[in-house]
């Protein structure tokens, strides 16, 4: 059994001789042979335990239990308590999900300071059999059916590849110590559910259920890096990005009968659920607008523009007459100053073309709000700037990220977009001030 697991870590590559490795144990069974693993396989780590204070005396014993192995292995060990009811609650989370987040939390955390390599976890092929099931059963996309993975950022999972009932075999041969949890034959939970009742009538239809997952799991895993490839292929027909600005053209796919499987795949990024997406390919239409918990979705025709929600604090910038220079969304904007005949026109919206003896400086630069008015070049009577936008039909989204140029509380011209009537230049004008996007 060591060497399957000393050849299994060099096969897939999990980490070097040199590595430094921080393994999570509990005290059950699977963390103590992953324990018993490194240490006889004489790899350098460290032993972290989470004490959540859910048993009451049972939870004491195993953090005893494991603090003793980390003396008996002469390694390092780290142990924090956590008030699991109390993240629970506030969170309006389960006591699982509460566990899993602040365990991983608190690992990533003594890995940067102490500086470990990977993070191991005792997962074995049968959790991930539970794992897969439960993805099932409440419903999943392709990559919910491979169950956990052997490698996720900095945590491994060097055991996967074994079955419950050979770690037991492992532990007994070498005579280790481990503590059972009593709540693991509680069927509250729905992985016990799973791994008590689900399991053992599968295993009535196939005795050899642990061996045929194992098998499909490595087809589930290459069939989604198929899927994963023709995704790709797929973005880059329908996206376009600027200014960190999705814009997906789904008339490109709005026909197909997979169009929901596929946006739900490429959407997935931006926390966008199963539902939202159902509801827009039913009822896509224009102006309709949906939010994330990071990002805003706004429907432009047959376009989805995407971008991050950003804060609705509207910062201010002041410009001198000495400011060259100004970044904005990700654009560098340039200020010139120079004479009338100097001056080529050219026909582009990314230039602004004002009046310089007409300005009062400093100018100030700011978001665009609701009840802003100017008068549009060609223009003699004013215009709110929200009707200006829709007009030059400017998505809900878009519009979030334009900016306004005011002088003396006049708006002189809104960035990209258009200048102020009052501002333009005229014959007896003779010093031109410009504003250029790069």
């Amino acid at each position: 059994m060591l060497n399957l697991f000393k050849n299994f870590i060099k096969k897939k590559n999990l980490f070097s001789k040199k590595s430094n490795i921080l393994i999570a144990i509990s005290g059950g069974v699977d963390s103590m042979v992953l324990a018993n693993f490194f240490y006889e396989s004489k790899i350098n780590f460290a032993i972290a335990h989470c004490n959540f204070k859910l048993r009451g005396y049972d939870s004491d014993k195993d953090e005893y239990l494991v603090k003793k192995i980390s003396e008996k292995y002469k390694v390092n060990f780290y142990k924090k308590n956590f008030n699991i009811n109390k993240y629970s609650k506030l969170n309006r989370i389960s006591i699982q999900m509460a566990a899993r987040e602040l365990r991983y939390k608190w690992f990533n955390n003594i890995l940067l300071k102490k500086k470990f390599n990977k993070i191991a976890t005792a997962h074995h092929l049968n959790d991930r059999i539970e794992t897969i099931l439960f993805n099932i059963t409440k419903g999943t996309g392709i990559s919910g059916l491979h169950g956990v993975l052997l490698k996720n950022k900095k945590i491994i999972r060097p055991i996967l590849f074994l079955k419950k009932s050979q770690i037991i075999l492992y532990a007994k041969k070498k005579k280790l110590q481990w503590n059972e949890d009593s709540s693991n034959s509680i069927n509250n939970y729905k992985r016990n559910l799973i791994r008590n009742k689900v399991i053992p009538i599968l295993k009535l239809i196939n005795p050899q259920i642990e061996n045929t997952f194992q098998n499909n799991i490595k087809k589930f895993i290459d069939t989604e890096s198929i899927f994963k490839h023709y995704i790709k292929k797929i973005e880059k027909k329908i996206i376009t990005i600027k200014n960190l600005t999705y814009y997906i053209n789904i008339n490109k796919i709005n026909s197909q009968d997979w169009n929901f499987t596929i946006l739900l795949e490429i959407l997935k990024k931006f926390e966008f659920n199963n539902y939202q997406i159902k509801n827009l390919i039913n009822n896509s239409k224009n102006g309709k607008l949906i939010f994330s918990n990071s990002y805003a979705l706004s429907v432009n025709r047959q376009i989805w523009i995407i971008r991050m929600i950003r804060s609705k604090k509207n910062i201010f910038y002041f410009l001198n007459i000495k400011n060259k220079f100004l970044t904005l969304n990700n654009n560098i904007y340039i200020f010139f100053i120079l004479k009338k005949k100097k001056f080529n026109k050219l026909n582009n919206s990314n230039i602004s073309v004002l009046d310089f003896s007409l300005l009062k400086f400093p100018l100030k630069i700011r978001k665009w709000q609701i009840g802003d008015f100017f008068y549009p070049l060609g223009m003699l009577k004013r215009k709110k700037i929200n009707h200006f936008l829709i007009n030059q039909k400017i998505s809900i989204v878009e519009k979030e990220d334009i900016h306004i140029v005011i002088s003396r509380k006049k708006i002189i011209c809104i960035l990209e977009y258009r200048i102020d009537e009052r501002f333009k230049i005229k014959k007896k004008t003779n010093i031109i001030y410009q504003i250029k996007k790069q």
